[in-house]
């Protein structure tokens, strides 16, 4: 039996580890797709500009022709419809092309996350203890943000996201959502888990200098 609980174990271990590495694999082509969006919608509307303008130049040097080859109209007459043509015809050239506001809206909404905490998903953060807030009990990696996923037969909920545990702390710290034969963190080395966000915190790794976990600053 220790033998098949240990085999189960090791499988279930490698598919978590295959697992973190395509969403990691994913938020990299998802943020590749999102930076080719907003290319080729810049470029886009600087041609539309272009296009925009040329039709108006073809009618500004049209117009001004049609005014120098009238022989009907006296030197006087002609040089002030000429004057005001141009004037006319300069103001409808120069006025700005419209705002690309929509645009920018438009690649905000589609980048917006499709979950509350989407955003957390590959992040390595810090577990704390259910008990006692200031106890840091284990680090991992958040891989699913989903409400409707489910960590040992249980939906995730809007208060809890997925982690694999891949340092643990505190052996004997309980787990928020037992599973299985899972009961304390000491079971969950390098497992999936459900943890709620607000007995986590993200690692700052720009910031290397602190060496203890007191705090519960940047909580989710």
């Amino acid at each position: 039996m220790e033998i098949l609980a240990r085999k189960k174990a090791e499988g279930e271990k490698a598919a978590l580890e295959q697992r973190i590495l395509d969403m990691e694999e994913e938020i990299r082509e998802e943020r590749m797709v999102r930076e080719s969006h907003n290319i080729e919608d810049n470029s886009q509307h600087g041609s539309n500009s272009r296009r925009q303008e040329s039709p108006r130049s073809e009618e500004l040097v049209n117009e001004q022709h049609d005014v120098q080859c009238g022989d009907d109209v006296s030197d006087d007459q002609h040089y002030d419809d000429s004057e005001d043509e141009n004037f006319l015809d300069h103001r409808r050239v120069a006025t700005p092309s419209p705002p690309a506001m929509e645009i920018t809206t438009t690649l905000r909404n589609d980048a917006a996350p499709r979950f509350a905490h989407d955003e957390l998903v590959g992040k390595e953060v810090i577990l704390y203890a259910i008990l006692r807030s200031d106890q840091a009990v284990a680090k991992g990696i958040i891989i699913s943000t989903d409400p409707s996923f489910e960590v040992g037969g249980q939906p995730l909920g809007r208060q809890y996201c997925e982690v694999i545990v891949n340092i643990v702390l505190k052996m004997d710290a309980i787990l928020p959502r037992p599973y299985d034969e899972m009961e304390t963190m000491g079971d969950a080395d390098m497992m999936s888990v459900a943890w709620p966000y607000n007995k986590l915190k993200v690692v700052n790794k720009t910031s290397k200098s602190s060496h203890g976990f007191a705090g519960t600053s940047g909580r989710c």
